[in-house]
């Protein structure tokens, strides 16, 4: 009986780090999305949009696509294993991720309203710490929900 514990055991703890090694393999795709987004939104208001008020608007929306597209890739390529296995690979999927992420988005806005606008905290700061939660939830999200 010890032996079946001791098996189970290291069955848990090579789970456990393949869902760390997991998550940090997020965290480069996430950043990877975000370098994508925050280039198309300067490249379109730069290039196209500089002379309209909403231009920024338009231009923050087309680059959250950009970097959704990436994460998406990248998510599936480099990221989570299921996929690996053909999960998330279908244009359901594909709409469940971008809700998730539409959702991470919401988040954020709620988190620096509150964060700045109520609590009258410094919004980089704000932003650090909403980035780590919704971090947390989009990771969560797309394990449980897409790439199961």
């Amino acid at each position: 009986m010890l032996h079946l514990n001791v098996a189970f055991d290291m069955v848990n703890k090579f789970r456990v780090l393949e869902i760390v090694c997991e998550f940090l393999r997020y965290v480069v795709v996430g950043g990877a999305a975000f370098v994508a987004d925050l280039a198309v939104l300067v490249a379109v208001r730069e290039l196209f949009l500089t002379p309209y008020a909403w231009g920024v608007y338009v231009a923050a929306v087309i680059g959250f696509m950009a970097g959704l597209a990436v994460n998406y890739v990248l998510s599936i390529k480099f990221c989570f294993v299921a996929a690996k296995e053909g999960k998330g690979r279908t244009l359901g999927a594909f709409v469940l991720f971008a809700v998730i992420c539409i959702l991470g988005l919401v988040w954020t806005e709620i988190g620096m309203w509150l964060g700045v606008g109520v609590l009258e905290q410094n919004y980089i700061l704000v932003k650090v710490v909403v980035s780590g939660i919704v971090l947390v939830w989009n990771y969560t999200a797309k394990k449980f929900l897409v790439f199961r």
